[in-house]
């Protein structure tokens, strides 16, 4: 694994599925992140929860493959994190791609690149390594070799094409 993107669920309706909005935001960063990934391998990580499913499905046909559901990305107040166990999933398959996807939510998108940032060998942790908070339907990337965010993946049409 070349690098890792944390993406979170786009905007969703009081039933727990993506608003018109949420498509909108997810239609928008799923494109710029088919031209990221132009001709590298892509594994899509995803929680169970149907935003994040919804979201994770227009990534994945955007690119042109699947997608693998996992509970321990569903994190809300009665679900808690499980950063050590995410770990060694992305562990046990980074040599299988070039970039690795995780469709989650809030409580992973802020706290897990600092958790992962830290755990990455040979890598010392600065303290000014800053992991842009995510709004729903944004993602943001580690380059994997030098530890650091590389690019903003921002979902808002007016941000993309400026």
């Amino acid at each position: 694994m070349k690098k890792l993107v944390i993406i979170r669920h786009g905007d969703y309706d009081a039933n727990g599925h993506l608003s018109e909005e949420g498509i909108d935001q997810i239609t928008a960063l799923a494109q710029l992140l088919k031209k990221e990934v132009a001709g590298r391998s892509v594994l899509i990580l995803s929680s169970i929860a149907d935003r994040a499913s919804e979201s994770a499905t227009i990534i994945a046909d955007t690119l042109g493959i699947s997608f693998e559901s996992h509970r321990l990305l569903w994190s809300e107040k009665r679900r808690p994190v499980d950063f050590p166990a995410l770990l060694r999933l992305i562990r046990e398959r980074e040599n299988e791609v070039e970039f690795i996807v995780l469709v989650t939510h809030r409580e992973y998108c802020e706290d897990f690149p600092l958790f992962f940032r830290s755990s990455m060998k040979g890598k010392p942790l600065e303290k000014q390594f800053r992991f842009p908070v995510l709004a729903k339907g944004e993602g943001a990337m580690i380059d994997c070799e030098s530890a650091e965010v590389v690019r903003l993946l921002v979902s808002r049409a007016d941000e993309a094409n400026s």
